[in-house]
């Protein structure tokens, strides 16, 4: 099992990574693969509508995963792919922090719209912001998975 000290080195690894995908992604889009990240989103928004953040978090992964795949990093996805393993004991802690899915939500917004509009530059900055929220998330929470008093 991995610490929390650790997930978030390996959030930090991630956000490098996954900035990569997301600036690959932008240069790869089709009017396909823009659909499909809409599509994405769309599922994810349902999901919190309905206040099911479990699946939302599913849907949020099935966003990331999206993206790996229209970047077309065999790479970058292999070794995201890695890190996504490591951290399966942490996979729903940031989504139930108070507030953390509408900003998640809202954050993939901006990646998709960079991404769809070929503009790498901002799909990465995007990425990198959203991870990195990600993992200001995990760092306020404590080794129980609740928000500490503390911030730490």
């Amino acid at each position: 099992m991995v610490s929390l000290p650790r997930a978030i080195e390996i959030l930090q690894a991630r956000e490098v990574l996954e900035g990569l995908t997301a600036s690959r992604a932008a240069d790869h889009i089709t009017p396909k693969d823009a659909t499909a990240l809409r599509a994405d989103l769309a599922v994810q928004r349902k999901h919190l509508d309905r206040g099911d953040l479990l699946a939302a978090s599913d849907a949020n992964a099935a966003f990331h995963r999206r993206v790996v795949t229209i970047a077309r990093h065999e790479t970058a996805a292999r070794l995201i792919s890695s890190l996504h393993a490591q951290m399966v004991r942490f996979q729903y802690r940031t989504i139930l922090a108070p507030g953390r899915s509408e900003s998640s939500f809202a954050e993939h917004l901006a990646i998709a719209d960079a991404i769809a509009d070929g503009n790498a530059r901002a799909a990465e900055r995007a990425m990198r912001r959203h991870i990195a929220n990600v993992t200001a998330a995990l760092q306020s929470l404590d080794a129980s998975g609740h928000a500490s008093v503390n911030g730490r």
